[in-house]
């Protein structure tokens, strides 16, 4: 959901917690280049280094650990209320139709991909 949750916070919170860029990807179902980015982003924000990359992990440096140990709380209770206050039962329904000329290849990639990134969509299998 994270309407109340900066996306920079919490790619911080993950990437100190998982120690790598390897499974905050998995976690977060981003690609490496926008996690590291934004990693580089916030660094220079507040000229300050976050992480040491090391052998394929990342080492947080005391700035970082700092920084953590003050905002986790934070997150934990935005976090809780985000749950608290999500989604009232209105589901959003979008409604995709693809004309008879539209590639089959092509449409079963968007069906695939919808799908598969968020689960809860499902394709109800009507053609028109």
């Amino acid at each position: 959901m994270d309407f109340l949750i900066n996306k920079k916070l919490k790619i911080f919170i993950t990437l100190m917690e998982t120690g790598s860029f390897s499974i905050a990807t998995s976690v977060l179902y981003i690609t490496r280049t926008p996690l590291s980015r934004v990693i580089s982003d916030l660094e220079r924000e507040l000229k300050q280094r976050l992480f040491i990359r090391k052998n394929g992990t990342l080492i947080p440096t005391e700035f970082a650990q700092t920084i953590y140990r003050k905002v986790k709380s934070h997150y934990i209770f935005l976090h809780a209320l985000e749950q608290e206050i999500g989604p009232t039962g209105k589901t959003k329904q979008l409604e995709i139709i693809f004309d008879e000329i539209y590639p089959e290849s092509l449409k079963n990639l968007i069906i695939f991909s919808t799908e598969h990134f968020r689960p809860e969509n499902k394709y109800n299998g009507e053609s028109r």
